[in-house]
């Protein structure tokens, strides 16, 4: 258990020093509350306060092993992410791919990351009933979202999930096309843009698929996907490319009214690219009055594949939020990257990043990104016979070979994941939290242990010293807590560095503590020291304790609170 000093804070902490320190006027706790994010103007919404979205995408979730699924929302959380998207994509033919042949390979080997999905399958053609059919298996089946869901859900994470993917690397829409036209081609048939969004035997399958998945109860949590606040947002497809932009805008405003029909209590997006040129189908001025049953609009970049230089994406980035703001509707940048396979380019690409996101988070009209896309760690191929094998040994598991796109990200040596993670900090403090004062007592503020002092009406003038609400309080009789109770997922301390202050021990909910050094050479009030990690949604408590230590430079052992602020 290491001091995290101030010099040597952690780079997400660190950071958050300078990037909390403009939250907003605090919110009162108190009245009605939901556990689901909502949609309010350009902004998402979480228990009256702002949600703006800070996080990524991940394509394997749904057939990787739990020990992969661990690594990667576990480095999603550590990275302070509050949502991860992905996609229910496993479409395939026949069992025997003879009667309806696939146009993918699910039967591929290969590590995760590089679509090794082991026979994993969401829906399949049942020669028998010669109609479609659903495959809910835990081990190969849709199951496998029981878990992603649940653990999602332990770590504070919030997911987008997309009903089905356009793309045929593992089936998709087009595996559905071939089910029904003969010797269909699923890369270069000009069909693909239209027969799925008109064909009543698709758009039947597409209606009984999303009822299937959202009535589904998680074994694991008795919750029907439908009902569950872990969710975030559905998408109707990820990347739905359409002939036109009206049948696009048809289908979207049919299919997202059946969801809700449904009964989903979670926002729904369309997934879309958002190109502004019609093309895909796309038209973002056009389509948040055309479809006024999507909650968000969706825009997705690749400068290598759209032909956008890179300089230019930030002009894309305030174009997408003037649409929104005109619009009175968030938008998301759900999907950006660029290729990066050397040293040197990642270096570069992690500036271009910055760049991006910096341009995302000065403008209150844009609710948020999320990157393409964060990996794990994964089991070595050739792997496993099947998706589920809980005996491999994670201490073996590798960083992912690239698949020839150079677009993912890993904590293992790349410039770009410590970017993201400040860069999600940076989003995190737009999020109006609940501050409690530490004069604040009794029921939704702070108890103290005896041996604590406070004052009130006492910022310093020579030389200047503010406290949050002029009031502070203070101990250094060793043993000494004081506790806060609160609902949410993540918690803030916020103390006074002095030269004659001491070290801190910081725990939540009776678990490790974290040991802050509180000595400065200047002294400073409302300085935030330590920032939780993502907790499981719910009631936690924060204490801070008196350790009776310092360093070998301080004058003294004192602990001091000054706020909390948690969301």
């Amino acid at each position: 258990m290491g001091i995290a000093g101030r010099g040597r804070v952690p780079v997400v902490a660190a950071l958050l020093l300078f990037m909390l320190a403009g939250l907003g006027a605090p919110v009162n706790a108190a009245g009605a509350e939901t556990p689901y994010v909502r949609a309010e103007g350009t902004r998402f919404v979480l228990d009256g306060r702002s949600f703006y979205v800070a996080g990524t995408n991940n394509h394997y979730l749904g057939w990787g092993t739990r020990a992969e699924v661990d690594s990667v929302l576990e480095s999603a959380a550590g990275s302070g992410y509050n949502v991860v998207r992905g996609i229910l994509h496993s479409v395939k033919g026949s069992p025997d791919g003879t009667t309806k042949r696939h146009v993918w390979n699910p039967a591929s080997t290969a590590d995760s990351s590089n679509m090794g999905v082991h026979g994993t399958y969401l829906a399949y053609w049942d020669p028998a009933r010669s109609t479609y059919a659903f495959n809910d298996s835990a081990t190969d089946g849709l199951g496998r979202w029981d878990y992603v869901i649940f653990k999602a859900g332990r770590l504070g994470l919030r997911l987008n999930i997309a009903m089905l993917d356009f793309w045929q690397w593992a089936g998709g829409s087009q595996q559905v096309n071939a089910w029904y036209l003969d010797g269909y081609d699923a890369a270069a048939d000009p069909r693909r843009y239209t027969f799925f969004y008109q064909d009543p035997r698709a758009k039947q399958f597409y209606r009984d698929w999303t009822a299937h998945v959202l009535n589904r109860v998680n074994p694991l949590t008795g919750i029907r996907y439908k009902d569950d606040p872990t969710i975030f947002a559905w998408d109707l497809m990820n990347e739905p490319e359409v002939s036109s932009v009206a049948l696009a805008q048809s289908w979207m405003q049919e299919m997202a009214s059946h969801l809700k029909a449904q009964g989903a209590r979670q926002l729904v997006g369309s997934g879309s690219e958002g190109f502004y040129d019609g093309r895909a189908g796309s038209d973002p001025d056009t389509e948040p009055a055309a479809v006024p049953a999507v909650d968000f609009q969706t825009w997705h970049v690749y400068p290598t594949y759209h032909n956008v230089p890179p300089a230019d994406v930030t002009d894309l980035i305030e174009r997408h939020c003037a649409s929104a703001r005109r619009a009175g509707k968030p938008v998301l940048l759900q999907e950006f990257a660029y290729p990066a396979t050397t040293e040197a380019a990642r270096e570069s690409r992690a500036e271009l990043y910055r760049t991006w996101l910096a341009a995302v988070q000065a403008n209150d009209d844009c609710a948020g990104w999320l990157y393409w896309r964060l990996e794990g760690k994964v089991k070595p191929q050739p792997t496993r016979p099947h998706p589920q094998d809980d005996t491999a040994d994670p201490g073996t598991f590798v960083w992912p070979a690239d698949n020839g796109e150079g677009f993912g990200i890993n904590g293992s040596t790349d410039p770009a994941y410590p970017v993201f993670a400040s860069a999600a900090a940076d989003m995190r403090a737009k999020n109006v939290s609940t501050v409690v004062d530490d004069a604040v007592t009794g029921v939704g503020g702070w108890t103290y242990s005896d041996g604590w002092t406070h004052c009130t009406n006492c910022d310093e003038l020579t030389p200047p010293v503010a406290y949050h609400g002029r009031s502070q309080s203070w101990s250094a009789v060793a043993g000494r807590t004081a506790t806060l109770t609160f609902t949410g997922v993540r918690v803030s301390y916020y103390g006074v560095i002095a030269a004659h202050h001491g070290v801190a021990a910081v725990s939540v909910d009776g678990g490790p503590e974290t040991l802050i050094d509180l000595h400065g050479t200047t002294k400073a009030g409302d300085v935030l020291v330590w920032t939780s990690p993502t907790l499981p949604r719910g009631s936690h408590t924060l204490r801070i304790r008196v350790t009776g230590y310092r360093n070998a430079v301080s004058a003294g052992t004192g602990v001091t609170l000054d706020r909390a602020a948690f969301e």
